[in-house]
């Protein structure tokens, strides 16, 4: 099966997207069907009973909001979620282990009436980065691997230098939002409630005991001078920009 739309770029195209991966990531139930009103972005879209739901297990670009440009590709990501998933369509839901995030939206994994996973797809085709938050780990595995299909290709954002790992040296207090880093290790410490994982360049790579469990043969204090990507949400403090690391997935070591 093959899906056709028209690209918001400025010389018009025709995509043509995969569904490969994203057929095989079947589910093995469904807990709900709804309809859809709105899509918010390449991740959020709203139901028709008001509910907001967040995609699990994928983070698209950011659209601009408050007058902030968007980040590249994030209209591409909306239109390409539009292209599969219309307002007032059927969309099936597959919950799991938290059905709400911090912002009261419900977590849930799509798919078409069909069952086609509509996480997969987006990751395939390179309009989603994939993205582990525990407890909700559900297909992750599938996710992986139709993420690892785009970057191999060069599909969609994997094409742009935004998506690239910024050396962490070269890395500022005014970079924010989900981004890669690349480093290597300069010291491991440890406090009550983390690791942390200091880069040369003044980046801090934080794992809270709590997620310990999922770093499975993962040991922290021997990573000091070896090379890392990472990726995850940046939030600056007063010191030095943060990114909390939740599951080994985000966390890749090179030597």
């Amino acid at each position: 099966m093959r899906v056709f739309f028209q690209c918001l770029l400025p010389a018009s195209c025709l995509l043509v997207a995969s569904f490969a991966v994203a057929e095989s990531c079947a589910p093995d139930r469904i807990d709900e069907f709804a309809k859809i009103a709105r899509i918010f972005d390449g991740d959020t879209i709203q139901l028709e009973d008001g509910r907001r739901v967040r995609l699990i297990g994928i983070n698209a670009a950011e659209t601009g909001k408050d007058g902030q440009p968007s980040e590249p590709y994030a209209d591409e990501a909306r239109e390409a979620l539009l292209s599969l998933l219309k307002p007032q369509s059927t969309v099936a839901m597959r919950f799991d282990e938290e059905r709400h995030d911090q912002y009261r939206r419900l977590l849930a994994h799509l798919y078409t009436p069909e069952t086609l996973s509509v996480e997969a797809w987006l990751l395939e085709n390179g309009y989603a980065q994939l993205i582990a938050i525990p407890p909700n780990l559900w297909n992750l595995a599938c996710y992986r691997q139709a993420e690892q299909r785009a970057q191999t290709q060069r599909k969609g954002m994997w094409s742009q230098s935004y998506y690239q790992a910024i050396d962490a040296a070269a890395f500022g207090n005014n970079i924010h939002g989900f981004r890669s880093i690349s480093g290597r290790v300069n010291h491991v410490g440890e406090t009550a409630k983390s690791f942390w994982l200091d880069l040369y360049g003044g980046v801090a790579l934080r794992i809270d005991r709590d997620d310990i469990q999922y770093f499975d043969g993962i040991k922290f204090t021997e990573l000091k001078n070896h090379k890392v990507i990472a990726r995850g949400w940046v939030h600056g403090d007063a010191n030095r920009p943060v990114m909390r690391i939740r599951h080994p997935v985000s966390l890749q070591v090179l030597d």
